[in-house]
């Protein structure tokens, strides 16, 4: 691989794009990587099965998808789902807001909306 490939490889992921909401101003999405999206495939494969405990397996796809397109201006992921205070604030979005997030990131990430799978969005 070339040094310029690599360059120009590395720019593409690193590059966020901004969004205009009309609630919440400009939100960079970030592009996901292909590494996001093969975690975000196991997780949709963790959410078909039932829990044992009666606990969901994996936050809905809605919020894992929030948390991988809302970044910062440097493509840095702004959530972490691993921290309540971050899912409260995803969860606690209005909903027309989320939608309008999903369907930007959806569309900039080529990802199917319905099964977070890469595809025409």
């Amino acid at each position: 691989m070339t040094a310029d490939l690599r360059s120009r490889i590395v720019q593409c992921n690193t590059q966020p794009v901004a969004h205009e909401n009309s609630e919440l101003g400009t939100v960079y999405l970030r592009r996901m990587t292909l590494g996001e999206l093969n975690s975000l495939q196991e997780e949709n494969e963790k959410a078909k099965t039932p829990p044992a405990n009666g606990k969901p397996a994996v936050l809905p796809l809605s919020v894992r998808l929030l948390s991988r397109f809302i970044g910062d201006e440097s493509g840095n992921p702004e959530f972490d789902l691993k921290k309540p205070e971050d899912v409260a604030v995803l969860t606690g979005l209005p909903v027309a807001v989320v939608a309008d997030i999903l369907r930007a990131g959806n569309k900039i990430n080529n990802i199917n909306a319905a099964e977070g799978e890469p595809g025409n969005a």
